[in-house]
């Protein structure tokens, strides 16, 4: 099958797949989308990435044995101001000049906009809850975003989402009528070659909590991770907590917020990383997972901690997190606005290594059956070919 697959990717990754890969803009730090194309190559599709870049004056397209990618332009601001024309025009070229069987579009804005007017079979993933985000992250360009996002609703033919949580969002806020299949994210196979080895090399050392979050107040909730990991430490005095993401880094918004309300013993603001390089870092000197958020849409650091065989303590009201940590089975659910009861939660597996080992076990599992490749792929073909033939309640449709 030769599928388009449209959406941010981490360009880098893919460099191997094509000729030239090396002179490719970087385009995304999103290194999902990149790993997915990977898995979808490895199960024998041919594969074309529409995605698109900053920096670039003029679309760029590289092509390998079974993948092509075609890089179109994305503009430094101003976007949402016409609704990400100029990036919906270089897509829907790209992919009218490029047809596939069936064009995946990942996310409920330019790049499913960009597939539903391309006149080919598409299929839309919704990632996140629009109207959620808006309220939690008011701005215009999240209020364009949730129009765009009101607009697929009313147009896409066939839609999947990577919560239940999300599924509901979509339908109640912006009326979707249609059928709403549920797949989740999908992990790479290396996440799991990760866990398997923690499992036979656990850490050893001091008590240490991780965090990787993409944001710092508002929505992530970075305070609240600080505030909680300073009461632990006054029962695991050697505890220790890192950091990852954009506003970790030393010098960053999160440190200068600690240092001016002391807060920063035993804590390394790590920063961004590659995310092997994060992942490697976890699996080799995590005990918990930390996630304290407020809304998930599905929780991609968590579900990789699961991986992982990290236990993990996260929301119990926090969107798509209690289903992800299958209402507490695999891993601990507080109030996240509460520092002290985070802080219960942490010191409750600081002292019970059999409980954390336990809840490393079970998460593991639950993310081996719910999202390794080879099941989410599976699913995805499933409704791949049940679009294409118009079977199991699939009418044939052009977008």
């Amino acid at each position: 099958m030769k599928i388009g697959f449209a959406g941010p990717a981490s360009l880098h990754l893919l460099a191997d797949h094509v000729h030239n890969g090396q002179t490719m803009p970087s385009g995304y730090e999103f290194p999902p989308m990149s790993l997915w194309t990977s898995q979808l190559l490895a199960r024998g599709h041919r594969v074309v990435l529409f995605t698109h870049a900053p920096g670039i004056t003029e679309p760029q397209s590289y092509f390998g044995d079974r993948l092509t990618i075609h890089i179109g332009r994305q503009r430094a601001h101003g976007r949402a101001r016409d609704f990400f024309a100029l990036e919906r025009r270089d897509l829907v070229e790209m992919m009218k000049a490029d047809p596939c069987d069936i064009i995946h579009a990942n996310w409920t804005y330019e790049f499913a906009l960009a597939a539903l007017d391309s006149g080919q079979p598409v299929l839309v993933t919704a990632h996140d809850a629009p109207l959620r985000t808006l309220q939690y992250l008011p701005s215009a360009y999240r209020f364009m975003r949730l129009c765009m996002a009101w607009r697929v609703a009313c147009r896409a033919p066939y839609l999947t989402a990577v919560s239940q949580d999300t599924a509901v969002h979509i339908r109640r806020y912006l009326r979707y009528k249609r059928h709403i299949a549920i797949v989740p994210n999908a992990l790479s196979p290396e996440d799991f070659e990760l866990g398997r080895a923690r499992q036979e090399h656990p850490h050893q050392g001091p008590f240490t909590v991780a965090s990787v979050l993409t944001g710092w107040k508002g929505l992530k909730n970075g305070p609240a991770a600080l505030k909680a990991f300073e009461i632990l430490r006054r029962s695991v005095p050697d505890a220790r907590l890192l950091l990852f993401g954009h506003d970790y880094a030393p010098g960053g918004p999160a440190e200068t917020w600690a240092r001016q309300n002391d807060l920063t013993a035993g804590v390394e603001f790590a920063g961004p990383a590659p995310n092997r390089d994060l992942l490697r870092r976890l699996a080799q000197e995590a005990d918990v997972l930390l996630h304290p958020a407020l809304e998930e849409s599905f929780g991609m650091a968590i579900a990789e901690a699961m991986a992982l065989g990290l236990p993990v303590v996260g929301g119990k009201h926090s969107g798509a997190v209690p289903a992800l940590l299958e209402y507490g089975r695999a891993g601990e659910l507080v109030d996240v606005r509460s520092p002290s009861e985070i802080a219960n939660a942490l010191a409750l597996l600081a002292a019970d290594s059999d409980r954390r080992q336990k809840l490393g076990a079970r998460a593991f599992e639950s993310a081996l059956q719910r999202f390794s490749g080879d099941v989410v792929f599976k699913q995805y073909e499933e409704i791949y070919q049940k679009i294409l033939t118009g079977t199991n309640g699939y009418k044939r449709s052009a977008a």
